[in-house]
């Protein structure tokens, strides 16, 4: 135990944690939210549960990040990358994909409370077409299936999934989500 403290002050006397800041690039980390939701399983049939934070949990983290870290905005971060602007240690920012109603309803409040300014990337095709976004379409279609225990077979390959098992209905998903990764506009929506 002597040696530990010896060793400590020693190297705190030296100056080097302070070097070690100076010379290590600041690093950042960015939360990345879907959906913050009072009611998970309330909209567990089009918005995995995978991708939803409960409100509380929400807050609470919302509550340590004000109180432990130091939060930022994407644009500070750019500013720093460019060199017009430092941020101070333990950075972190907060981000929302797909824009779901519930960012604005349920986060946004929360994030009010504790000064906390985040992100949100909006599906712009969605909210145009005011239609849930692809991805939550297909899990929709595909958590009926399980729920109606729908065996699907595929046209072109033949292959037979039997949707009622949450294994192969999984597969089914993940086979049928692929193609839309690389498709667009009308096709995807055709697609779907």
């Amino acid at each position: 135990m002597l040696f530990k403290e010896n060793l400590k002050a020693v190297l705190l006397g030296t100056g080097i944690f302070r070097l070690r800041q100076v010379m290590l690039p600041r690093s950042v980390l960015i939360l990345a939210y879907h959906s913050v939701s009072a009611d998970r399983e309330g909209q567990a049939d089009y918005i995995n549960r995978g991708i939803t934070t409960d409100a509380e949990r929400f807050e609470e983290q919302m509550h340590i990040l004000r109180n432990e870290y130091n939060p930022v905005t994407l644009d500070e971060i750019a500013e720093c990358l460019k060199g017009t602007r430092s941020l101070p240690s333990r950075s972190v920012a907060v981000t929302f994909d797909d824009g779901f109603a519930d960012n604005y309803h349920i986060a946004a409040p929360i994030m009010e409370k504790y000064d906390i300014r985040g992100t949100v990337y909006l599906t712009v095709d969605a909210i145009q077409r005011q239609e849930l976004p692809w991805f939550c379409r297909v899990f929709f279609l595909f958590q009926q299936g399980k729920v109606q225990k729908i065996i699907l077979t595929d046209s072109e390959t033949g292959r037979t999934w039997n949707l009622g098992e949450p294994t192969e209905n999984r597969e089914a998903f993940v086979f049928y989500s692929y193609p839309c990764t690389k498709l667009v506009g009308q096709e995807l929506r055709d697609y779907v």
